[in-house]
Parts: structure tokens; sequence; C-alpha cells
């Protein structure tokens, strides 16, 4: 073989080597969705004051989220995952790193949500702190060079706020060219700024020209309870089945009666219960671990019944009193 034909031959090996290569570990513009596992809530929570026993179990259902190579999409298709662009999950301007920090924190709030909910279903006092939160300005609008989209508005004219309602109360006999003092925590920083009321499209008063909301800073619970160290979790979706564990963990009754229930849903402040991404990869989830109840948001119910064997009882809610009603209702205890 001469030395051109050799070199030839190396060359191929080599861009096939590649090739190879590159389909084992270069992440395709994807993600995977697949059936991750169904944890037991009730011992990732610590509650310093006296508990209750539960008799079953309640189970926090997860999604295995991946950006697969070559080689693993075809996996994941032959297993039946769901299939995302990564434009579709990533927001624009986040990294793979910057979104499951993202998600992360909002598991923390929905955590806190959640507790919130299933300690006053439990008949414990639960206070929260708010804020007014600056969600828009009107553009050429008096504020719009002066205030910014997620300022929290301290003070108004001297005045402390702490929510949207109490800082259009202050502000709402301005004067035209009356200069408004105001404080604003911007970054982690108080900052003060004065805006002159003036005219703003749509309005037949003067005013700053700012859209606002009222948000919750925090909350003042009666004890304190913490998720155990470790946990990774994202997202909102355990809101439901985390406000039913601190609930059956609180009360004096018992909810879950011996039988193994899972669930998904995300949980506000008044009790609703909103619905998830991954819905059917939820429910395979569930039948992996033997669960026996499984509660959906009622707007998914039925996909989730689609796909659910006779073994597995997808119950709809729409609040948390619903999810009491349903568990109350079932007769006996599961084997």
């Amino acid at each position: 073989m001469t030395r051109p034909e050799l070199l030839r031959r190396a060359f191929y090996v080599g861009s096939t080597a590649v090739v190879l290569l590159a389909a084992l570990l270069v992440p395709m513009p994807l993600f995977t969705f697949s059936p991750g596992t169904a944890s037991s809530i009730p011992p990732l929570i610590a509650i310093e004051a006296a508990t209750t026993a539960i008799t079953g179990d309640f189970g926090l259902l997860t999604v295995t989220v991946r950006q697969p190579s070559l080689t693993q999409l075809l996996g994941s298709s032959i297993a039946g995952d769901e299939l995302r662009r990564l434009d579709e999950v990533l927001p624009s301007g986040l990294d793979r790193t910057a979104y499951f920090e993202q998600q992360a924190r909002v598991f923390d709030q929905a955590f806190d949500m959640a507790i919130t909910v299933g300690l006053r279903a439990a008949g414990e006092q639960v206070d929260l702190t708010t804020a007014a939160l600056v969600v828009d300005v009107v553009p050429g609008a008096p504020a719009s060079d002066i205030l910014q989209p997620n300022d929290i508005v301290v003070t108004i004219l001297g005045v402390e706020v702490s929510t949207a309602t109490e800082l259009v109360d202050v502000g709402a006999d301005l004067a035209d060219g009356q200069p408004v003092p105001l404080t604003v925590e911007r970054d982690g920083e108080l900052v003060d700024v004065v805006v002159k009321a003036g005219e703003v499209r749509g309005m037949t008063r003067p005013g700053l020209g700012v859209s606002l909301d009222t948000i919750v800073t925090g909350f003042i619970l009666p004890f304190d309870v913490s998720l155990a160290p470790g946990v990774d979790i994202g997202g909102p979706s355990a809101g439901l089945m985390i406000a039913l564990s601190v609930y059956d963990l609180v009360a004096a009754e018992d909810l879950s009666r011996g039988r193994r229930i899972v669930g998904t849903g995300t949980m506000d402040l008044a009790g609703e219960v909103g619905p998830i991404g991954s819905i059917e990869q939820k429910v395979e989830a569930a039948v992996n671990s033997g669960a026996q109840i499984f509660l959906a948001p009622a707007a998914q119910a039925e996909a989730a019944a689609a796909v659910a064997p006779p073994s597995l009882r997808v119950i709809p809610v729409a609040t948390f009193e619903d999810a009491l009603a349903a568990l109350r209702a079932l007769e006996g205890q599961a084997t």
C-alpha cells in the first residue's frame, strides 16, 4: 500500500472516530423528559414541633431532564420519552446551568407556599410579609427614566407601604408637577428617587405611570419547617403533595390511612392546584413506584387517566380542599 493510500485510510478512520465520538458526547439541541422517581415526602421535611404519625405515604413525583447526545436521543425515542427543543425549555438569555438554578429558586418559593397552605389547614397561624413591586413602567410616563421593573417600593411620600393597594392609596391625590419622593429596593440596595407626578396615558388624574403587584417576601411560621439537607428538586410541581404531607404531619387526622398516595400540581397561597408539565411521564413514575392513588390537577386529570393502568386511581383536584375531601371520602385502608 502506497503512502498516499495509507494517509487516506488513516484520514477516513480518524474521521469516523470523530463522528462516533460526537454521537456519544456532543449534546443535541433538545431536552428529553423521562419518568423519574416517587420519593417519600415526609422524611424530607423537618418540623421543629410535635408531629403525628403518618401510617401511609405521600410521594413526590419527579421527571428526569437531560440534554442528550445523538445516541442517547435514539434511546430516549425508543423509550417514548418526551422531547422538547431547547428554545421551548430555556428562557431567552439563560443557559442550562442558569435555568436549573432558576428552577431551584422556584421550588424554594413553592415549598414556602405549600407549607403555608398545609399549616393553615391544620389550624396553625401563618403570617405573610409582602411588598409593592413595580411590574412595568409606561414609556414616556413621569417615572419612565427613574423607576425600573422589579423595583420594590418601600416608601412613597415618606409613608411605608407593603402592598400595591397601599401605594396606590397613598398616591391617590397627587397634583400635576408634584415631586413624589420614593425609596425603592433595587438589586438589594435602597435607592432614594423623586418622580414628578404628571399626565399618564389612560389616566384621568396625575400619576407616576407604573403598573404594580403585591408579592410575598416572607413567611412567619409558628415553628420552623424546612427541607432536609441535600434535597435537589426544581420547579413548582411538588406544591400539592408537600402541602398534604405537612398537613398530615401536623394535624391530628390520619389522612393517608396506610395508603401509598402520589400526585402532582402547583399550589398557590389560596390553595388552588395548577397544571404542571410532563403529566404522562409522572403517571409512569407513579406506576413504577407501586402507587395506588394519583392526585392530578383537574385540568390534566383526563390526560393522566388516559395513560394510567387500572391499578392506579386518578383523582382530579382543583384545590387543596378538594384533595382533602377526596382522600377522606375513600373508604378504609389500602394494602
